[in-house]
């Protein structure tokens, strides 16, 4: 099986201590791996240890730029954006690397707050198809929040889950 599709299964059951143990346990056998780098960079993220997340997510993203996982990490572990994106390579020719699943899989752990910053730079950065794509969630659903003073937002209950068939994921509760 899928090593992202198992980590993502801990985290649609929000065990993100069974995340951790089960993506430090898959590094120690394979330590070359740069996906369970990624992974395992992510897990430290999701136990609040962000600087250690934040340099094995460089130290990832030195040797394999794509990595969405790392990118993820050190995209979430860090509020300047500009900086960001002129050090590692978060665009390429199909638009801006976090795509539409990461504004689920944010979602699902409760990261409200990230979920918007990537709404933002698919918005702002993404591809045609991206952009296509965000607009039509976006007027299919209906108005995203009601007007005021608060920024627009996208309402995620009603869009797909990108983690495949399960439905109905409750966002993960904060301490």
């Amino acid at each position: 099986m899928d090593p992202q599709m198992v980590f993502d299964k801990y985290l649609m059951r929000d065990d993100m201590d069974g995340a951790f143990n089960w993506v430090t346990e898959k590094l120690a056998w394979n330590p070359d791996s740069f996906p369970l780098r990624g992974m395992t960079a992510f897990a430290f993220r999701l136990n609040k240890q962000y600087a250690m997340a934040h340099v094995m997510a460089e130290e990832v993203l030195k040797e394999d730029p794509g990595n969405e996982w790392a990118l993820a990490t050190v995209f979430s572990t860090t509020n300047r954006l500009d900086p960001l994106f002129n050090q590692f390579s978060f665009f390429d020719d199909k638009g801006f690397r976090l795509g539409h699943d990461w504004i689920g899989r944010f979602h699902c752990l409760g990261e409200a707050d990230e979920a918007r910053k990537v709404i933002y730079c698919i918005s702002r950065f993404g591809s045609p198809q991206q952009k296509a794509l965000l607009s039509e969630d976006w007027l299919v659903d209906g108005p995203p929040v009601e007007f005021g003073n608060n920024q627009l937002e996208m309402k995620f209950d009603k869009t797909p889950s990108p983690f495949g068939k399960i439905k109905n994921i409750k966002p993960r509760k904060k301490p």
